[in-house]
Formats: structure tokens, C-alpha cells, sequence
């Protein structure tokens, strides 16, 4: 037992670990290939998509923490409904939050939106529509 929460807090290390290394790498290989500009512009438009991620309202958490404990008292059947019940909410809040973000970026006027000489601002809406 003791053996396996070593390798699961080694595991946990091990991905942190290989998470920083790639931040660290990432933003001067990203620097040196668009410029600053188009990537002070990227982590402009990375923002929408990142704070649509948190999203789900912690139903996610909720959901996995009572599907465990239905696990764990041999209920099957109430951890098949806690995560139906779970991915279609989160399926519907997802497509409402898709949706209202495709209308606010469609009728948001242009010079609201980050802009550079090199990028053109379709390109800016197109590229959060598809990180959306």
C-alpha cells in the first residue's frame, strides 16, 4: 500500500515537474519564433478560453468525489447517474457558454479587440472561436 502512494505522489512530481519545464521552455522558443508582439497578442487571446475552462462550476469535482463514494459502497448505479448527470450539465453549460461567447465575439466592435500589424483582426476572432 505504501508503495503505491509513493509512485502516485512520485507520478504527481514527475508531471509538475515536466509542466514547469515545458512553461519555462515554451515562452522563449514561442518569443523567438512570433515576436513579442503576436505572442503578447496570443496570451491576449488565450485568456478567453482559459477562464471559459473554468466553466463547470466545480461540477466536475463534485460529481467525481460522489461517484468515488458510490464506488467505494458498491453502488454502481448511483456513480452511472452522478456522472450522466454531470457530463450533461456540463455539456449544456459548455454549449451555452460557447455559444454566448461566439455572439459577444461576433458583435463585438473590432477595435475592442487586441490588435497588431501583423495579425488581422478576423484572424483574432477566428483563432478564439477555435480555442473556444
Amino acid at each position: 500500500m505504501l508503495g503505491r502512494i509513493l509512485n502516485g505522489i512520485g507520478a504527481h512530481v514527475f508531471n509538475q515537474c515536466i509542466l514547469a519545464a515545458l512553461q519555462i521552455v515554451t515562452v522563449p522558443v514561442l518569443i523567438w519564433a512570433w515576436g513579442i508582439e503576436r505572442y503578447g497578442i496570443w496570451l491576449i487571446i488565450f485568456t478567453v478560453p482559459a477562464y471559459a475552462a473554468l466553466g463547470d462550476l466545480g461540477f466536475v469535482t463534485a460529481a467525481a468525489n460522489d461517484m468515488t463514494m458510490s464506488v467505494a459502497k458498491a453502488q454502481k448505479d448511483s456513480a452511472v447517474r452522478t456522472f450522466q448527470s454531470a457530463w450533461a450539465i456540463v455539456t449544456v453549460i459548455t454549449a451555452v457558454l460557447f455559444l454566448t461567447s461566439v455572439a459577444a465575439l461576433a458583435l463585438l466592435p473590432s477595435r475592442w479587440l487586441p490588435s497588431a500589424s501583423s495579425i488581422d483582426v478576423s484572424e483574432i476572432r477566428l483563432t478564439i472561436i477555435l480555442l473556444l
